[in-house]
């Protein structure tokens, strides 16, 4: 249960959730080999693994032969996973040791290789000591008479590669008591590009290593993401609301929905108040995926899986949450207003649609490139005058019109649209027709508010006067539409990296963030 003064977050017995550094604590070297002896017993004694993996009375058995080794308690999914840990790092070093060519001798703890290899590194050593001594006895060395300092200097840029000498300039170099040749310089030089190979075949090798099995840590911040949920729920309201664009008894309740009505679990390594927080981070302020990487420390990979998989869940949840008011009763915004009453006695709501910002692959930019010279997806929306959706549909390429994608959901059963019963209706605009259950302004008259403001501009005829109160009733779904793009920005703006069907859900994610504000 969360309070004001302290937040926690519950979490059941059937959830199994770790924090980075806390589940390797408990993996000790001397555990894990308990472990290893157990898994090899029980193949060997027992004859597990017959059909590729573990049983299930393996798994139990297992885990009570490790907890009373171990004198710890494990769970079947901590000993699954550390299985898998060990099956990928056993892997991983297999193919290490394919594509190096060097092995490893369990019984002696050895290294193991073959005779070809051992040459080649033989050889390598040969040539590291001999150029060793060179260094090593530079001071010994003897010049005859009538060389030049340029001379010298060749010489000892040579001592680390070999060059071809000017025929002008004799020299012979004494080393202690060796004389070189020209057959020893074609041994070192045949040498010298052995060497040259396996040097960049170990840096080759040493650069997949480092890449790929020995990764260096990049998010090691103090204040982990489940840290700094914590932090702000336990903080100031206006922390959660401008952070998370919801307070922090909104934020709890929502976050409870998803649980019970989409089956939105606890991970690993996150939990779901966690996995909501990233995603109201990137659809409340845009921000981009690195930036989410430092605030939650982790990696890119786990940013955008769980961003996807609380964006299905809350369009599920929208489908529970976006629904159409009562139709046999008024609404009171309508009955205590008598601007309004009794001419909109009978309407349950206003529709609409808007443009979302969409990017699009340049090969399908056309159909979603419409008036406003930018690649757009059309959402066609109904709301109640309480500025809560009771409709979304989107997806529609930006050229489609108005009229056009609603006479595809009255028309289309498929599609769920809530149709008025008889005598009841929307309040739509202009651009679309004027049918049973949807009544459009006159045509030909002043209709948008703008027109009517000033004393001079007021209202003179019946149909004026009737425009100016549909406009000012139909209002509401253009403030439902402002309100819902100052709150998501993304809508607005959508970054490069989402695919065109994750575009087509943002909008209705963010209507069902924006209507669970108003409940």
């Amino acid at each position: 249960m969360a309070t004001k003064g302290n937040v926690s977050i519950k979490i059941e017995d059937g959830d199994d959730v770790e924090v980075r550094g806390v589940a390797d604590s408990l993996w000790s070297k001397k555990n894990e080999a308990f472990f290893i002896d157990i898994m090899e017993e029980e193949v060997k004694i027992m004859g597990s693994r017959d059909t590729g993996t573990f049983q299930i009375k393996s798994w139990a058995r297992m885990r009570k032969s490790l907890s009373a080794r171990a004198k710890y308690e494990y769970s079947e999914l901590q000993i699954k996973n550390k299985f898998n840990q060990l099956r990928t790092m056993h892997t991983k070093f297999k193919s290490l040791c394919d594509q190096s060519g060097v092995g490893w001798c369990a019984e002696k703890g050895t290294v193991t290789a073959d005779d070809t290899l051992w040459e080649k590194l033989y050889k390598v050593m040969e040539v590291s000591n001999a150029r060793n001594d060179v260094v090593a006895d530079s001071d010994n060395m003897v010049f005859e008479e009538g060389q030049s300092s340029e001379s010298v200097n060749n010489i000892c840029k040579s001592a680390g590669h070999v060059h071809d000498y000017e025929s002008s300039n004799t020299i012979s170099l004494k080393l202690g008591q060796m004389e070189s040749s020209d057959d020893s310089d074609k041994e070192l030089e045949s040498d010298s590009d052995d060497e040259t190979i396996i040097t960049l075949v170990t840096l080759a090798l040493h650069e997949h290593h480092q890449k790929y099995y020995n990764r260096i840590p990049c998010r090691t911040s103090i204040l982990r993401g489940h840290d700094y949920v914590l932090e702000v729920l336990n903080g100031h309201d206006a922390r959660c609301d401008e952070g998370f664009r919801m307070e922090t008894h909104v934020f709890i309740a929502f976050c409870e929905a998803l649980k019970v009505h989409t089956g939105l679990k606890h991970s690993r390594y996150l939990t779901v108040q966690e996995q909501v927080c990233i995603f109201l981070l990137v659809v409340g302020h845009n921000s981009r995926n690195r930036i989410i990487q430092e605030r939650f420390q982790h990696s890119g990979e786990t940013i955008s899986k769980y961003f996807k998989r609380v964006l299905k869940a809350v369009c599920k949840l929208g489908k529970l949450i976006i629904q159409p008011p009562p139709f046999d009763e008024v609404p009171p915004e309508i009955m205590n207003n008598q601007k309004y009453w009794p001419f909109f006695k009978n309407c349950i709501g206003a529709i609409d649609g808007t443009h979302i910002d969409a990017k699009v692959p340049a090969r399908e930019q056309i159909p979603y490139r419409g008036r406003h010279k930018t690649t757009s997806q059309n959402v066609m929306a109904a709301c109640s005058f309480d500025m809560r959706f009771t409709y979304v549909l989107s997806g529609w390429v930006g050229t489609a019109n108005d009229s056009r994608v609603l006479c595809e959901c009255a028309n289309n059963p498929a599609m769920e649209f809530p149709m008025a019963p008889l005598g009841k209706y929307y309040v739509v605009d202009s651009g679309y027709q004027n049918m049973p259950g949807f009544l459009t302004p006159y045509k030909g008259e002043r209709y948008h508010l703008s027109l009517f403001r000033g004393r001079r501009r007021l209202p003179t005829k019946e149909e004026e006067w009737f425009n100016y109160r549909h406009s000012s009733l139909r209002n509401v779904i253009e403030r439902c539409f402002g309100a819902l793009k100052a709150r998501f920005p993304i809508l607005k703006q959508m970054p490069k990296g989402f695919s065109v069907r994750t575009q087509k859900y943002l909008p209705t994610a963010c209507c069902t963030v924006h209507t669970t504000r108003k409940i």
